[in-house]
């Protein structure tokens, strides 16, 4: 078995569809969600190289490639309880008994993370949402930028139209794009800060569950994770 750490997920939707984790040794694999069945998360992995690292973040190598190019690679597949918040315990497979759960080719980073998001309010608004934008005046700040405590961002996010915000519409877009505990752990934050009705999203769903519930989630920070940062913001 191969114990892992989610370091950063790097695509979200319900749940995380790809993700960076690292083993005791400090080794990287990148895991896609390969099926889900009934309250199961079953996912592929491949351990890959710091230069294969660096590729997929320059958008030089996209994730099929990962799998399937040579030399011959560590294969890995393990499932998680939607439900719980259990570590990661790895099976070694071999590239024939996960073929059929690699993406397509022509995935990348550049299309799912970091550089431009897309969200479900981007389209019912007909605005997307960008980071590091060089010509501001046409730009609105949204999401993280927004926050009205000390977040340390290096960069900031903004829509292509000039409009006033809503404080809903500000956290919808923020937890559209949260790609990592620490952001959902923000928006959690946020959340508490302005008590939001009539939020219609997964990850909302899940932030409400965990701070009335205290529910667990893969991913996601915990209510004594949020309660604390809370306090010291």
């Amino acid at each position: 078995m191969i114990k892992l750490n989610v370091v950063k997920i790097l695509d979200y939707y319900d749940y995380p569809q790809i993700f960076l984790s690292k083993d005791i040794f400090d080794s990287n694999f990148i895991c896609v969600i390969g099926d889900v069945q009934d309250n199961y998360l079953y996912y592929i992995g491949v351990k890959i190289t710091v230069q294969e690292l660096k590729d997929l973040y320059k958008n030089t190598i996209d994730i099929s490639a990962l799998f399937t190019n040579e030399p011959a690679k560590s294969f890995i597949n393990f499932k998680l309880n939607q439900d719980s918040d259990e570590d990661i315990s790895a099976n070694e497979t071999t590239l024939a008994e996960i073929s059929d759960f690699i993406p397509d080719e022509g995935l990348y980073i550049e299309d799912i993370a970091d550089n431009c998001y897309l969200s479900d309010l981007a389209i019912d608004k007909n605005k997307t949402i960008f980071e590091n934008k060089n010509e501001l005046n046409d730009f609105q700040k949204t999401a993280f930028s927004v926050f009205d405590f000390n977040l340390f961002y290096n960069t900031n996010i903004y829509t292509n139209k000039k409009e006033l915000l809503t404080k809903e519409e500000i956290y919808e877009d923020a937890l559209n794009i949260a790609s990592s505990q620490r952001e959902l752990l923000f928006c959690g934050i946020y959340y508490l800060k302005h008590k939001f009705k009539y939020i219609k999203n997964s990850k909302h769903d899940k932030i409400i569950k965990i701070l009335l519930e205290n529910k667990k989630f893969k991913g996601f920070p915990t209510k004594k994770d949020i309660l604390i940062k809370q306090e010291n913001d």
